[in-house]
């Protein structure tokens, strides 16, 4: 029988996502669509710092289910100037439609440019979605974390 271990994940950095109120596009046939524009942000861990640039949105579908789908793109710019590019998917549902949720989770997918943060296109990443502002100044903080090999609990020999 061949032992399975878990991946390790390890905090990598947080963002704070400053947005705007949500615009309600109506119901279709797959749900109601919502668009919220990013305003920007900041960036703050370990393994990354920076801000999130102005432009970027948040496009959600409510479902009959009563989760809401997140599809999100923005810009980080690094401490050092570098450009990055977030493809955020998450997944939101709360029984009682508001804050704080059941299950609030994403999978932002970075495209970094060559060099120092070039390691952002070589790994999976996690993050919680938690609020973080109010009905006046909307936000989501992001805890992120990088979704590591499983440890097996062997160690190289010389």
């Amino acid at each position: 029988m061949i032992a399975t271990y878990p991946p390790r994940l390890l905090h990598a950095f947080t963002l704070d996502v400053l947005l705007a109120e949500e615009r309600d596009h109506g119901s279709g046939p797959w749900g109601r669509r919502l668009h919220v524009s990013i305003l920007g942000g900041t960036v703050q861990g370990p393994q990354l710092q920076g801000r999130i640039l102005p432009g970027g949105a948040d496009w959600q579908l409510q479902r009959a289910d009563h989760c809401l789908e997140l599809l999100a793109h923005y810009d980080i710019e690094a401490a050092d100037g570098s450009l990055i590019h977030v493809r955020n998917q998450g997944l939101w549902f709360s029984r009682s439609g508001d804050w704080p949720a059941d299950y609030a989770m994403s999978q932002p997918c970075f495209q970094a440019p060559e060099g120092p943060h070039a390691w952002l296109n070589q790994h999976q990443f996690l993050a919680q979605v938690q609020q973080s502002g109010d009905a006046r100044c909307p936000a989501v903080r992001l805890p992120v974390y990088q979704v590591l090999m499983p440890d097996t609990g062997h160690t190289l020999s010389a």
